[in-house]
């Protein structure tokens, strides 16, 4: 169920960014990066993948079980903070 629901977040992500007009894009590259945190680091590959000028923050590290991913205050304020969120 988990992959199916990113597939489709990431798919959903891609159309709507085809769609956004011109002119937000020519602003948004004059504007601060776009700030994204992912979960574990193959999520947080793909967010760097699709978006390379973007300040990625992976809050797990390699090889941890996203179940047994517990948040510090600290985290939560940087999820809150971020223009995106990859779980």
């Amino acid at each position: 169920m988990g992959f199916r629901a990113l597939a489709v977040a990431l798919a959903l992500g891609l159309a709507l960014a085809a769609c956004s007009p011109t002119a937000a894009v020519e602003s948004q590259s004059s504007a601060a990066p776009l700030t994204a945190v992912a979960t574990v680091f193959p999520l947080a590959w793909i967010a760097a993948e699709i978006g390379p000028a973007a300040k990625i923050t992976q809050l797990g590290g390699r090889g941890i079980d996203p179940h047994d991913l517990e948040l510090t205050p600290s985290e939560h304020a940087l999820v809150g903070a971020a223009d995106l969120a990859f779980d």
